[in-house]
């Protein structure tokens, strides 16, 4: 959760001078080239029949256009909003393993569901002149990437993390070159600009992988918590380094979401009611 603030961070920074598509294009063949090689030197294969499975093939697709979705966002929201709507993440992957994987949901923890979804609206203020498109671009980006980690959760049990690894950040290359030559033109590198895209593909290279391995490997009651560490350090970030004052509002709704997340993990630990 750490190294995707701090890449969050960098991004926010990197897109006020190099076009979206241009830095997801980059991140994407930065990681896929290095993960590849991670991956020969482990004697994993790159290729494989199970990239064709249903579970791997949407995976990806949530991958690709869910990293646009949020990357598109972080140059329109704050960081600390957008970083406040991603802990509704854990809740909607409970409310998809009960409508897809058939996962047993019972009345308290749909109702801790529910409750975390008003916290997400009291967050984005619908009714409000500050609602804006960054921040229902980050909605959709947590509906993407929740639809990764479900399909992580029923991958081929045979896959390596490193092969997961590599195919999801290869569909980062067609997601941003389409954005790119759709929208904008690429932009020269500079020294600095060159400095920040490789710290941004080297600090979301270590959380990726880090998260994938926690979904495959970890008791997911343990391992979800650890999500909304991701705002206390976004937290801290946006307002050292990126000058960002969230209000009470965005901070009460933050609050509500991961209480009723950490309610919604608690039970999981339980026999289901």
């Amino acid at each position: 959760m750490l190294g995707f603030a701090l890449s969050d961070s960098v991004i926010k920074v990197l897109v006020r001078d190099v076009p979206t598509g241009q830095i997801i294009l980059m991140v994407g063949t930065g990681g896929t080239a290095i993960f590849a090689l991670l991956a020969l030197r482990q004697k994993v294969r790159i290729f494989s029949r199970d990239f064709f499975a249903p579970a791997v093939l949407v995976r990806n697709m949530a991958e690709g256009l869910g990293t646009v979705l949020f990357v598109s966002a972080l140059a329109a929201a704050p960081l600390i909003t957008l970083s406040s709507i991603q802990q509704a993440g854990p809740l909607i992957v409970t409310l998809g393993a009960a409508v897809f994987l058939k996962e047993h949901v019972g009345p308290r923890r749909w109702t801790a569901v529910l409750i975390g979804l008003v916290g997400v609206l009291i967050i984005l203020r619908p009714t409000s002149d500050e609602l804006n498109a960054g921040a229902l671009l980050g909605v959709s980006a947590v509906v993407m990437l929740s639809v990764r980690d479900l399909t992580t959760r029923i991958a081929p049990p045979n896959l390596h993390t490193l092969q997961l690894a590599t195919w999801g950040f290869s569909m980062l290359i067609p997601a941003g070159a389409l954005l790119l030559f759709t929208t904008s033109a690429p932009v020269a590198l500079d020294l600095r600009i060159s400095g920040l895209v490789a710290a941004t593909i080297a600090l979301t290279m270590l959380a990726y992988f880090a998260i994938t391995a926690s979904m495959r490997t970890g008791d997911l009651s343990v391992v979800s918590p650890f999500r909304y560490t991701r705002l206390i350090f976004a937290l801290i970030l946006g307002i050292l380094f990126l000058g960002e004052r969230p209000d009470s509002w965005t901070l009460i709704g933050a609050a509500i979401v991961i209480l009723s997340g950490l309610y919604v993990f608690a039970r999981e630990r339980r026999k289901p009611l």
